[in-house]
């Protein structure tokens, strides 16, 4: 790893790439000044593209929608969870909470986990949100540093059968005008909301779902009066997977030389890894004008990370963990537990009854494998283009989506602005007005 590129070992630090800041700026991505509603933003350590048409049907009760009696958590704010309808046959589960800080002025903010197949309850309960589980207890705790400081903020599953939702298998077609006609139907009942800023965020296989969201809004976006249009104001992406082809060439960076020094991958297999890196790389480039051929490449890029995890006693989203030491998926074993209870789900409005709860669902999986391989960055100029803000956020401790690949794939990108983003040089980045020990952000016009 170049010197001037490398992480410091002491402390959790973040790859950011704000692609549209003025040139020559220095940003510090936790000054509230600046970035306010992802000011407290926690390290999470963790083309032939899909075609969206931007038809959103809102229906005439939208129901149900709640606002919890007695909260779970962050009794402070108001809250509302349950359901809305998508489609005559999906309705989508959320969690929403206003912000603690200003909720009549606040900005909007959607967050989703990616998978595909994971809920965006993960996010909430032990990640950004404002009740983090106790995996030991199973019970809530406040956050401090909950993203609904300074935002109001909806944690949203989805596609269908993401943890609560419900529906007939969604295509990937389909993500964007589903949540398009979601947050839709979500202002309708909240119009006090409608004009307010809207950020997209999420983390992993959000980086596919977050670009052809935004694309599907812009569409709507121009057929429709300005009084009626979605206030989208930016998109945020941590450790994301939007380029399969060029992050996979990317994939084994980590294995070589790391933050932390951690051997993840056995120097007599190194040439089995390689091996198949070549072959998802490959498979991945072909895919891009070969759609049959997706679903191979899918499967290649998943056993490369399958393949190297086999290897490690680490956990792929934070290599700072040992599994060996303590149980790399003891909170998602938490979170399955706790929101398994009948009476949790009762007072969240789920129905009907879900006994086995899970936030991973698999046969999701299934459904996207043409769509992994798909290359997303082509929406992402589609929004830069339309000079809506992109910042992507990358955390040194995450292998699946690493940092190495977060930083590449920008610089394939087409959009008016591309040519100074790849010639801008690092700017300084600071995390509490410190400067940490490399230049680690990347500032343009």
């Amino acid at each position: 790893m170049d010197a001037h590129l490398r992480q410091p070992q002491q402390t959790t630090s973040y790859q950011a790439l704000p692609l549209h800041a003025p040139h020559g700026d220095a940003v510090d991505i936790r000054e509230r000044s600046k970035w306010p509603w992802w000011s407290l933003l926690l390290a999470l350590a963790g083309c032939i593209g899909v075609g969206f048409t931007a038809q959103a049907t809102v229906f005439a009760t939208p129901s149900l929608s709640s606002t919890r009696v007695e909260p779970l958590c962050d009794a402070s704010v108001r809250q509302l969870s349950g359901y809305l309808q998508v489609t005559n046959a999906t309705k989508y589960f959320y969690w929403y909470f206003e912000s603690r800080d200003n909720p009549t002025k606040d900005p909007l903010v959607l967050w989703l986990n990616g998978g595909p197949g994971a809920s965006s309850l993960i996010g909430l309960l032990a990640e950004n949100g404002p009740c983090l589980l106790d995996p030991d207890t199973l019970t809530l705790k406040d956050n401090p540093h909950a993203w609904n400081a300074h935002a109001n903020v909806i944690w949203l599953d989805q596609p269908a059968n993401v943890g609560f939702s419900q529906g007939p298998p969604t295509p990937p077609s389909q993500v964007g005008p589903n949540v398009h006609t979601f947050l839709e139907n979500f202002l309708a009942q909240h119009p006090e909301l409608h004009r307010r800023r809207l950020y997209l965020t999420g983390e992993s296989y959000a980086g596919h779902y977050i670009p052809g969201i935004a694309h599907t809004i812009l569409q709507g976006n121009a057929v429709k009066p300005s009084s009626e249009a979605l206030n989208l104001q930016g998109i945020l992406i941590v450790n994301g997977l939007t380029n399969v082809q060029v992050q996979a060439q990317h994939e084994l960076d980590m294995v070589f030389e790391n933050a932390y020094n951690v051997t993840l991958v056995p120097n007599d297999q190194l040439s089995v890894v390689k091996t198949m890196q070549t072959t998802a790389v490959d498979l991945a480039r072909t895919c891009q004008h070969d759609s049959s051929v997706c679903p191979n490449a899918t499967l290649a890029f998943i056993a490369l990370q399958s393949q190297v995890n086999e290897y490690t006693t680490r956990d792929s989203l934070d290599i700072r963990q040992d599994c060996n030491v303590s149980s790399c998926s003891a909170k998602m074993t938490a979170i399955d537990a706790f929101l398994s209870q009948a009476r949790v789900q009762t007072r969240l409005g789920v129905h009907p009854y879900h006994p086995s709860y899970s936030v991973s669902n698999g046969n999701v999986m299934t459904d996207f494998a043409t769509d992994i391989a798909t290359n997303y960055a082509p929406y992402v100029d589609t929004v830069l283009n339309a000079k809506v803000p992109v910042v992507l956020v990358a955390g040194d401790a995450d292998l699946q989506c690493n940092w190495r690949g977060v930083q590449a794939w920008p610089e394939h990108l087409h959009w008016h602005g591309a040519h100074g983003y790849k010639s801008a040089p690092l700017q300084p980045h600071f995390i509490d007005h410190v400067q940490v020990n490399q230049p680690t952000l990347t500032v343009i016009s």
